[in-house]
């Protein structure tokens, strides 16, 4: 699944972080922030992160 946040860099690179303490999240890859375009002090980050039972089953990745 594809996760986008949109917030301050400081809050994106916390809930970042938090996810990757999920037991039960594989986190596949995080993007570098890219400007948003809504707001000039927010940043946009994309993550594939998977469910680790879809993994057990033969799933991504």
């Amino acid at each position: 699944m594809k996760i986008r946040l949109i917030g301050t860099p400081a809050e994106c690179t916390a809930l970042t972080d938090a996810l990757f303490t999920l037991p039960d999240l594989f986190i596949g890859s995080v993007s570098e922030p890219y400007p948003s375009h809504r707001h000039p002090a927010h940043v946009r980050v994309y993550i594939d992160a998977y469910p680790c039972r879809d993994i057990d089953r033969g799933g991504r990745p």
